[in-house]
């Protein structure tokens, strides 16, 4: 009898620009998402909270300082409990939330420490909706309208802001592909390709990305399929793999000092309370 294969769980993270605070979204077994909060300092991790549901890391943010995060979550596979919240990080517990009955638009993106995008159309109608006094919205993200539909129209704007540049996209009748470029050094480009599918990938979903780095002096190109994420820490890169957060330095040889930092595939689904 053959034995089912194990998938491993799909991990995203949410760099803090002006900090070394990071969120690491776990996700698996099917509708289950661990939120952790990654110190980079000293690689320290903690599992916050988990969610019996889905989070959209895509279209979810981190505040620059690590205070807080904005992100989209859904608790019904027929998305009849859709809501944008934002809490502190790494817990889920929301200090403004805003629920709806579909899965369009959502999410947002932090534009400083206090003042957040809300992607969402003017009049949109929420089941539900509560806003503390903490923080502030504004109405659109700058030089874009309001309302950027699903992943690719966040996800994009929140790569540009951290210093990603475009590099080409491509649409086709099954699939739509943006590659994005990251300058290491003066030799190395990290390259992130971002799929848009027609159909959900193994493991990966509709949406899912793939990376490569490319040395500008030489040429080498050394393709990471297996990379779900992936951004510079410094001098150091650091990508997410099978469920693992990993780093390694790049040298002009190429990567070298491989050192795993945080397997989460051991993890299983807590009650977890946040402390405020």
């Amino acid at each position: 009898m053959n034995e089912i294969p194990q998938i491993p769980a799909r991990t995203h993270v949410l760099f803090a620009r002006d900090s070394k605070m990071s969120v690491v979204l776990r996700r698996g077994s099917s509708w289950q998402t661990a939120v952790i909060g990654w110190n980079r300092k000293d690689d320290t991790f903690v599992v916050g909270q988990w969610l019996f549901g889905k989070i959209y890391g895509y279209r979810s943010d981190i505040s620059p300082d690590g205070e807080r995060w904005v992100y989209l979550a859904s608790k019904n596979k027929m998305y009849h409990m859709i809501y944008t919240a934002v809490a502190r990080t790494p817990y889920l517990k929301a200090e403004d939330i805003y629920k709806k009955n579909n899965a369009w638009n959502g999410g947002g993106l932090f534009y400083d420490n206090y003042t957040y995008w809300l992607n969402e159309l003017p009049g949109e109608q929420y089941m539900e909706k509560r806003k503390t006094n903490a923080l502030h919205v504004i109405s659109a993200w700058p030089g874009h309208e309001n309302g950027q539909g699903e992943d690719p129209g966040i996800y994009f704007l929140r790569l540009a802001r951290d210093s990603w540049v475009m590099a080409d996209s491509k649409l086709n009748r099954l699939e739509y592909t943006a590659v994005f470029i990251k300058r290491v050094d003066e030799f190395w480009n990290l390259e992130k390709r971002f799929y848009a599918t027609s159909r959900k990938q193994t493991g990966r979903g509709v949406y899912y990305e793939e990376h490569t780095i490319i040395n500008q002096k030489s040429l080498t190109t050394i393709s990471l399929p297996e990379w779900e994420w992936a951004d510079m820490d410094g001098k150091r890169i650091v990508w997410a793999e099978k469920g693992k957060i990993m780093t390694a330095r790049l040298l002009h040889s190429g990567l070298e000092g491989f050192k795993l930092l945080y397997d989460t595939n051991p993890l299983i689904f807590q009650e977890l309370t946040a402390p405020y």
